[in-house]
């Protein structure tokens, strides 16, 4: 007897084999939310590229002011002006390289929290040493400026298990000439020429900053040229290779004296009336 097979298409007869059946209307109702999953997809994974981005340029940045940095930077200068044939300047910015930045009178505002809590500010002795409290004295020869607060970290971490440090150097340099305080002033060495004249009151109704030399000892080390070069720059004192003891010296206008004038006008009168009178 022939045996027949039915298959059927409805949805219980389609079965784990069967036919399958897609309805077209859940499908249209998906596409958004697809789309929608897709841009938020597409929205984190911009984000994420943003924030690697900008983690990326701090870095930059944290490693472009970085002290290895700043002495390869003064490497690259002395061999310039080497190069140039500036003995003089490549031999000055190399004597700073094996020397460093600090000398004797200069300070360093020092925090130190962890284990071992300290916060006041320390002075340069003579052979460019610190001290901090109890602890063994500190050599400082052939440390930058750039290069004190990891240095610093190091070498108190030869005492000291896992110190937090800041360290800011300070420079003792004298504010003098047409401000409103002349004087010597411990000025931290990132801020700007600007920065320090208004620490000293800033300058005078009768100042002329666009004429505002450095000296260093009886000799002029930068030049108004030199100086209005490094404000518009905007270069620190470090930069400006500035040194405990420097003076900021800024100018006075010029300011014609009226009764000089008036006793040399007075003076070619009467010599004039009396040739006159002579060749009557």
């Amino acid at each position: 007897m022939p045996m027949t097979i039915a298959i059927s298409s409805g949805s219980r007869g389609a079965g784990r084999f069967g036919p399958h059946l897609v309805d077209t209307r859940k499908c249209r109702d998906r596409r958004p939310l697809l789309a929608r999953l897709a841009g938020s997809v597409l929205l984190v994974a911009g984000l994420a590229t943003t924030a690697t981005a900008s983690v990326s340029q701090q870095k930059a940045r944290a490693d472009s002011t970085s002290g290895g940095a700043a002495r390869a930077q003064l490497q690259r200068q002395a061999d310039s002006l080497a190069a140039a044939g500036k003995a003089a300047e490549a031999a000055a910015v190399r004597q700073r390289l094996t020397e460093g930045d600090f000398r004797p009178g200069d300070r360093i505002l020092l925090t130190v929290t962890g284990n071992f809590v300290f916060s006041d500010t320390v002075q340069v002795r003579e052979g460019q040493v610190v001290t901090v409290e109890s602890l063994p004295d500190i050599p400082l020869r052939g440390v930058l400026r750039a290069e004190l607060n990891d240095y610093m970290t190091q070498q108190l971490s030869r005492y000291v298990k896992e110190p937090v440090v800041r360290a800011q150097a300070l420079t003792r340099l004298a504010v003098l000439g047409a401000v409103g305080r002349p004087g010597y002033y411990a000025l931290p060495a990132d801020i700007l020429l600007g920065d320090a004249i208004m620490h000293a009151g800033g300058p005078a109704p009768n100042a002329d900053v666009s004429r505002t030399i450095v000296r260093r000892g009886k000799s002029e080390v930068l030049s108004k040229q030199q100086v209005q070069r490094a404000i518009t720059e905007g270069k620190t004192l470090d930069r400006m290779d500035l040194r405990a003891g420097d003076e900021i010296v800024v100018a006075e206008k010029k300011q014609r004296n009226v009764m000089a004038l008036v006793y040399a006008a007075t003076g070619l009168l009467t010599l004039g009336l009396t040739l006159y009178s002579l060749t009557r």
